[in-house]
């Protein structure tokens, strides 16, 4: 049995190659397309071969390293000391690169070099996600290393402001997926939003249950049987892993890698106008009042048109939970309208409508043009209505690529940067689903941010949900 993987965005994959497109001018390389992205293989690897595919930022474990030969000096640890060296440095890290020109995001590798966890290789179906195989580790998220505080010898734990929230009244945002990874849950006639992807710090802000804190009296009444009301409603603030505050109380000790809690700061500008039972899930992007920026590449801020020493909030998701803890999603619709009703801002609307709706944009309404090209990317069947739906996600593929992820400076920024890309939601009778698609220039600065040891806010929190 193959154990669920931590995280589906930074797992192995098993999948089958498809698609191999040249590289110019190069004799021992060239590009599988894996997932919509362009992953530079050997020219032993061909169409139809099953392998392992890792995503960019993923971090793979020594033992797999190792025993692929995969270190760039084998003396840190290369399994067969006479065999070609790799290319990994001792972090492991899958990196977005540029060789020569061709771009490559992500790695690949045969099934058969899993062979040394023992794992029978033909219970790795296509579409298995793990980071973990026979209880070998195989990879997990990358994440820098930090220096921590620990408790002093004999320390008492200290009590937690989320201990205050009543169980199943809050929760995180979950991962927001790769789009690359998720074509499949597209279909012509879903009624998708399509939005900016902004480049902050994520926040939580929740007017939700809290444990109320008794006066003397009152818990002599509850101990004498007299029902005593232990609940109110009360503000939390957090960041994406981490809360920073519950009830007006700031979390002591956190660590907040500004001058000052961004988090609490905007909770305060807005907990007022979150009504009771309400979470909003969103990004602060800009600036600290002391003028420093949320975010930023190459020593160039990701302002979104913030005045200096000023930031903004931008709400992307709101729900409503009762009291036993059930939790209502508001259509992407209703978060912007609650948003304009209240004076916040949401994230800048790209589309809302059928999938269908926007590949038709580019033929003028649904043409035999764009029936013909339908059925002309149909593998076997122009008319079977699977391979008219995979024939369909091409296009669409195609299509956000040429429009929005195309690795154009940011339209939403006075200084020059990359644009983060897209998100794509899709919503439910009773939940929504949302999916990601960065763009490329974006993912090779997240790398280079990465390889020069610049903080990014996201994971510095992640980090500390992990190890306080």
């Amino acid at each position: 049995m193959i154990k669920e993987p931590v995280s589906k965005n930074y797992c192995g994959t098993v999948v089958q190659i498809n698609q191999i497109v040249p590289i110019p001018k190069r004799d021992r390389i060239h590009h599988a397309v894996i997932f919509g992205s362009h992953v530079i293989v050997g020219k032993d690897v061909k169409e139809g071969d099953i392998g392992v595919y890792f995503p960019v930022e993923t971090q793979l474990s020594h033992e797999l390293v190792s025993n692929i030969n995969g270190y760039r000096h084998r003396e840190w640890g290369n399994i067969q000391q006479d065999a070609k060296e790799g290319f990994f440095d001792q972090n492991r890290r899958v990196k977005c690169i540029s060789f020569s020109g061709a771009k490559s995001e992500g790695f690949f590798i045969p099934i058969s070099q899993l062979s040394f966890t023992g794992v029978d290789l033909a219970e790795l179906a296509v579409g298995t996600d793990f980071d973990e195989l026979n209880g070998v580790p195989i990879c997990r998220k990358y994440r820098r290393k930090y220096n921590q505080a620990g408790t002093a010898k004999g320390q008492k734990p200290k009590k937690h402001v989320e201990d205050l929230i009543v169980d199943g009244q809050f929760k995180f945002h979950t991962d927001t997926s790769n789009l690359r990874r998720n074509w499949h849950q597209i279909n012509p006639s879903d009624v998708i939003d399509i939005t900016w992807k902004l480049h902050g710090c994520s926040v939580v802000l929740g007017n939700l249950l809290v444990q109320r804190e008794l006066p003397w009296y009152e818990r002599i009444l509850q101990y004498l049987g007299v029902q005593i009301q232990t609940e109110r409603f009360g503000s939390i603030w957090a960041s994406r892993k981490v809360v920073k505050g519950v009830d007006g109380t700031a979390k002591a000790g956190a660590s907040h890698y500004y001058s000052e809690d961004v988090w609490g700061q905007i909770a305060k500008r807005v907990e007022h106008l979150i009504p009771k039972g309400f979470t909003v899930y969103g990004e602060i992007v800009g600036f600290t009042a002391d003028g420093g920026s949320i975010q930023s590449m190459g020593g160039n801020p990701f302002d979104y048109r913030c005045q200096p020493k000023e930031c903004e909030l931008y709400v992307y998701r709101v729900t409503q939970t009762n009291a036993d803890g059930d939790v209502i999603e508001l259509t992407a619709p209703q978060v912007r309208s609650w948003c304009e009703s209240v004076g916040l801002k949401s994230v800048p609307l790209i589309y809302y409508g059928r999938a269908i709706d926007l590949i038709e944009r580019e033929y003028g309404g649904y043409s035999d043009q764009l029936a013909d090209k339908i059925r002309s990317r149909c593998k076997t069947d122009p008319y079977d209505d699977n391979e008219r739906r995979d024939a369909f996600r091409e296009l669409f593929d195609e299509y956000l690529h040429k429009y929005y992820v195309r690795d154009q400076d940011s339209a939403l920024c006075v200084n020059k940067v990359p644009e983060e890309g897209i998100v794509v939601r899709k919503d439910g009778l009773d939940k929504c689903e949302a999916w990601k698609l960065k763009a490329w220039r974006f993912l090779k600065s997240e790398t280079e941010n990465l390889d020069a040891d610049v903080v990014d806010i996201e994971e510095e929190q992640s980090a500390e949900e992990v190890t306080e």
